[in-house]
């Protein structure tokens, strides 16, 4: 089952013009459902999706978003994110579209997984959600 989502995201990753499907908009809610998902590659692969809709609010926090579904980079992630948005690199009326999202990879990134890393332990993500 895991593999078989991760090959429709892959190819809805690379689908250009998704918006001339039909139920174009349950799909974009079902991509931003994935993204509190646990597994990064799940994440990673629904914001990858959710790029190809080309919102105004999420084409330049894109590569924001794909670095913070990574592994062991969500501490720098965020801290670039704190200094975009301290500098006005954000435009205010995007931060109401783009919190949301962010909420959602966070809440999946913070959920304990299966296999333990020594690096990539819950306590490790949540001091630098915090930080």
């Amino acid at each position: 089952m895991y593999r078989r989502l991760i090959c429709f995201l892959k190819v809805f990753a690379v689908l250009d013009g998704p918006k001339q499907l039909v139920h174009h908009q349950l799909l974009e809610r079902l991509f931003c459902s994935f993204l509190n998902h646990q597994d990064e590659n799940v994440a990673r692969l629904s914001v990858s999706a959710l790029s190809k809709y080309k919102a105004s609010y999420f084409v330049p926090s894109h590569t924001f978003f794909i670095d913070v579904s990574k592994k062991g980079q969500l501490k720098e992630a965020l801290l670039d994110f704190t200094q975009r948005s301290k500098e006005g690199n954000i435009e205010k009326s995007h931060r109401k579209q783009l919190i949301p999202l962010l909420v959602r990879i966070l809440f999946g990134r913070l959920s304990p997984k299966g296999k333990k890393s020594s690096k990539d332990t819950p306590t490790a993500r949540r001091a630098a959600v915090v930080s």
